[in-house]
């Protein structure tokens, strides 16, 4: 990823500084909270991707940084929120929110991650962008409330997943490359462009997430294995294989019963492995990855297109 982010380095230390100055605050829980949320940042990969898609056509993008600290802002109460409905107690192996202040703070603080965001997109003044942004709120929104009505839904088909991730990841992935064309004037066919290779790689980092919750070490991935399985949340590998496993019909049927004991997910990893299930899952991650490079020959060939293909072969080949 350093060479990927070597590009933007500047930017992306310009961004930590305003993203502690926008959420420092003088009430005492705020500041704790949020200070707790910026010393466990993640890649910043959605304002990564964002610098290097402006980087297409301006090198000065400094004026732009308000939308990269929204972009941020938005991912972050995204994760706030889902470890409550998840109740998660770890992420990128450090305590959530709701683990250190109860669910109350942590869906307030949310909120309050929201309303920060939207109140930097309004003062920059863009109103495809702020439309945008709504858009895809409202979109993860959506696809969080469908994933939950549809946990431990035992006949569920992989257009049925796919239509679910592409709301609750890919639509805001795509939201951050286009909004940088969006942003510096781009030609239609160029924003087109970024919006397609931007739904790729959503769709290829969901898979990959998805993937790496059975196969991922978790002392890297840092949360632990199988842990939609058991929260009744079947993803591509689990959709695949009871759909082409001989066992599917058994595994339904235990399945049905509720919480997986981890005998029963034990047996699932590694019926798996007997279905090429996981292989499956990474092949489609493969060709979404392929597609969306092939997009990027559309687009101005600098640096920053050669390292928003190394970005998605990352996507690809991440442990995390």
């Amino acid at each position: 990823m350093e060479e990927v982010y070597g590009h933007i380095h500047l930017p992306l230390q310009e961004l930590e500084r305003e993203l502690k100055s926008v959420l420092c605050s003088d009430e005492a829980t705020v500041e704790a909270v949020t200070k707790h949320l910026l010393l466990n940042a993640g890649k910043r990969v959605r304002p990564a991707l964002f610098f290097l898609c402006l980087r297409l056509w301006r090198q000065d993008i400094v004026f732009f940084m308000p939308i990269a600290v929204a972009i941020e802002l938005i991912h972050s109460a995204t994760l706030v929120h889902d470890d409550v409905v998840d109740n998660s107690l770890l992420r990128r192996g450090q305590s959530t929110i709701n683990a250190g202040w109860g669910n109350q703070i942590a869906v307030l603080t949310g909120d309050y991650l929201f309303a920060k965001a939207f109140s930097l997109l309004t003062e920059f003044g863009q109103i495809r962008i702020i439309s945008e942004m709504a858009r895809v709120v409202s979109e993860m929104s959506k696809g969080e409330i469908q994933q939950q009505s549809e946990r431990f839904s035992l006949y569920l088909d992989e257009e049925a997943y796919l239509n679910r991730i592409s709301q609750k990841t890919s639509y805001f992935i795509t939201a951050c490359c286009s909004s940088a064309g969006t942003a510096v004037g781009a030609p239609a066919e160029a924003v087109a462009a970024l919006r397609g290779y931007g739904y790729r790689i959503g769709m290829a980092f969901q898979i990959v997430d998805d993937l790496l919750d059975f196969s991922g070490d978790e002392a890297v991935t840092g949360k632990p294995t199988a842990s939609d399985l058991r929260q009744g949340v079947f993803t591509l590998p689990v959709i695949h294989m009871l759909n082409t496993s001989p066992r599917g019909e058994e595994f339904r049927i235990e399945l049905g019963k509720g919480e997986p004991t981890d005998d029963l997910v034990a047996e699932i990893r590694r019926e798996m492995v007997l279905s090429q299930s996981l292989e499956y899952t990474r092949d489609k991650a493969v060709n979404y990855i392929n597609e969306a490079v092939q997009i990027l020959r559309c687009l101005p060939h600098r640096q920053e297109r050669d390292a928003l293909e190394r970005l998605a072969y990352f996507i690809l080949e991440r442990r995390y």
